[in-house]
């Protein structure tokens, strides 16, 4: 009997590789992610996976795109029903030709393949497909255990890091997605935000390095989000504008429709609490809908981070009117003090072996969601 790895959701095989292994699989995972020394099997959670590859560009509609689907009509005129249909057919299979009979694990051993190797699409493309017709907390066990014990494929610490190297230099859809934001602090505070809020992704994700002195705000980020289309960067890029009147007045200037395919344009997204938040103007103090005028990242830092020390909120004081959005221009009264808690903030997490987030990260999960599915809009 031949040596196979295989993937599992769950208790069900869906790729299988004679005496080798599929490298796209294998770089979806990290080498933490290994059980143990003695086992070369790797286990990650189904939401961990979804997110790399919506990272990597294989969302929903990105998958659906990518995938080709040979003879299969379910007669719809939806344009996504097809791949919904297809995507479920796929579980009907592996759970036993639709019959809902489980392979038993003698089968599965006895079988040269499992059902994905007669299905269109890249393996990618096929477990995001198959993802979605699973709970988000199911387990995915990639299994080398059988080619690595056999000498079929040499075992190293870091097998994960390699396979993912390899992909990396052999197709650009698996260079990291790069982020463009309108500042030092904005890529300090959402780099620091994913180490402990989804770490499982810091490897996808990169920030332009402000340690170069690259000019910052708004229209310096229109400009560089043009220079970086112009110069052919084949990575995928997202341009990240605060959303305030500023970043809607810089989006004006780019046009969505002539940048390349691998470029997005998002803005920080709407905060609930913003619509009724304390202000300073002409009037005095006031409580007003922030949103779309005043929401930097600072306002994403958490409810506890800008809560004062006298137990109010920091206010926001209108700065100027700007023409192009037809709206006021908003910034924080205490914005050095919100950023500097903010940094002890993120520093007691990521040195004090907290296993969960502590205090409010919701606004900065938010806008790591938006990036992070940037491509599956």
């Amino acid at each position: 009997m031949a040596a196979h790895s295989f993937l599992w959701i769950g208790d069900q095989p869906i790729y299988a590789c004679r005496e080798s292994y599929i490298p796209e699989l294998l770089a979806l995972f990290r080498d933490s992610e290994r059980v143990d020394q003695d086992t070369a099997s790797f286990v990650a959670r189904g939401s961990v996976l979804a997110r790399r590859l919506e990272a990597l560009g294989f969302g929903y509609r990105a998958s659906r795109e990518r995938l080709q689907i040979f003879d299969f009509d379910d007669g719809s005129d939806d344009p996504g029903a097809d791949f919904d249909s297809w995507s479920r057919a796929l579980r009907a299979e592996v759970l036993g030709s639709g019959s809902g009979t489980e392979l038993s694990a003698q089968e599965i051993q006895d079988r040269e393949d499992v059902p994905a190797h007669e299905w269109g699409g890249t393996p990618a493309v096929v477990l995001r497909a198959v993802l979605d017709q699973w709970t988000r907390d199911v387990e995915i066990t990639l299994d080398l255990s059988d080619v690595v014990s056999r000498g079929h494929v040499r075992d190293a610490a870091d097998l994960c890091a390699q396979a993912f190297e390899e992909q990396r230099r052999g197709a650009r859809v698996w260079a990291p997605l790069v982020i463009l934001a309108e500042g030092s602090t904005d890529a300090e505070f959402l780099s620091g935000a994913l180490g402990v809020l989804y770490p499982e992704m810091v490897d996808y994700v990169r920030f332009l390095d402000y340690t170069q002195k690259p000019e910052g705000g708004a229209p310096a980020l229109a400009r560089g989000v043009k220079a970086f289309a112009a110069a052919g960067i084949v990575n995928r890029v997202v341009g990240l504008f605060d959303n305030d009147a500023a970043g809607l007045d810089a989006l004006r200037s780019l046009d969505a429709k002539t940048l390349p395919p691998n470029f997005r344009l998002v803005t920080l997204p709407h905060l609930d609490f913003a619509a009724d938040y304390p202000t300073f103007g002409p009037g005095g103090l006031a409580h007003l809908d922030i949103n779309g005028s005043a929401c930097a990242l600072e306002l994403y830092l958490g409810i506890d981070i800008l809560t004062g020390d006298d137990g109010e909120l920091s206010p926001v004081q209108w700065t100027g009117y700007t023409a192009g959005v037809q709206r006021y221009q908003g910034e924080l009264v205490n914005k050095s003090s919100v950023q500097s808690r903010f940094r002890e903030k993120l520093k007691r997490q990521l040195q004090g072996g907290v296993s969960a987030p502590d205090g409010d990260w919701s606004g900065l999960a938010l806008v790591l969601d938006q990036i992070l599915g940037a491509f599956d809009e």
